[in-house]
């Protein structure tokens, strides 16, 4: 049986070149500089955990006060920041048996997440900084941009001579769930919900998770303190995998509430 929040959409893709101006080039700089700063962030905390890789969510937990403090661009874009680094660790390791190493990035190349984009007027619009757009031609000789065009924007690969718009098609219709509309949004220490039937607001809430972010905060400092002291290889990873198992056993107690 198909999950029902299970996505049935597809994703196509349009390409086409473009000559980005000064403010283009300076964005794609700069989130370069980040992606690199998010790579060292992300070694050091697969070193203190077994090589184990952060997920991008808490890489973008390390990154957060240095992105509010030094960076002039909206917020939403550490997250793609986050989630490049990420990948490009991961690949590292996957086709060096294993191994990590600090990887700096070369290319100017950001994907843009879709609430920071939109087409107007067959303009590619780019929330850069908040309230400041970047507006790029669509160049639509594409045959199946008209097409595409209609369905919802995914995302957006931006580099210094390309722009790839990706887009999800196959349906139109947001999933339901018993004729309801259900949207989410994960934060660090809540998950807010709200429901929409008919086309109106039945409810908004919100579920405390701070027990839960301390959970993880609390496990990631045992880890630590077991890297740096249990010398023997053998018995570091079985204190490891000790940890790991009361932490995951933790967290899910704390999920189970009472109906």
């Amino acid at each position: 049986m198909t999950h029902p929040w299970k996505s049935t959409d597809e994703k196509r893709t349009i390409v086409f070149s473009y000559s980005p101006g000064n403010n283009i080039i300076q964005y794609l700089t700069d989130m370069r500089n980040l992606i690199n700063r998010a790579i060292i962030n992300a070694y050091a905390m697969a070193k203190s955990n077994n090589n184990e890789l952060p997920s991008p969510i808490v890489l973008r937990r390390s990154l957060k006060n240095y992105y509010d403090n030094n960076i002039i661009y909206a917020k939403h874009h550490i997250n793609p920041a986050c989630r490049n680094a990420i990948a490009i660790l991961r690949s590292y390791k996957k086709n060096n048996n294993g191994e990590l190493r600090v990887i700096k990035a070369e290319r100017l190349a950001m994907r843009i997440d879709s609430e920071l984009i939109k087409i107007e007027n067959n303009k590619l619009r780019i929330t850069i900084k908040p309230h400041e757009y970047e507006y790029i031609g669509i160049v639509d000789k594409n045959k199946k941009f008209s097409e595409y065009s209609k369905y919802k924007l995914s995302e957006v690969l931006l580099t210094d001579s390309k722009v790839c718009i990706t887009f999800r098609t196959g349906t139109l219709n947001k999933p339901v769930m018993d004729d309801n509309i259900i949207g989410f949004d994960l934060n660090f220490k809540s998950v807010d919900y709200t429901i929409i039937k008919n086309n109106e607001i039945v409810k908004v809430d919100s579920v405390d998770t701070s027990d839960i972010a301390k959970t993880q905060r609390d496990y990631a400092r045992k880890r630590t303190k077991i890297q740096k002291h249990i010398k023997n290889p053998a018995k570091r990873d079985r204190k490891l995998m000790e940890a790991g198992h009361r932490q995951k056993n933790t967290v899910m107690d704390k999920l189970q509430t009472d109906n």
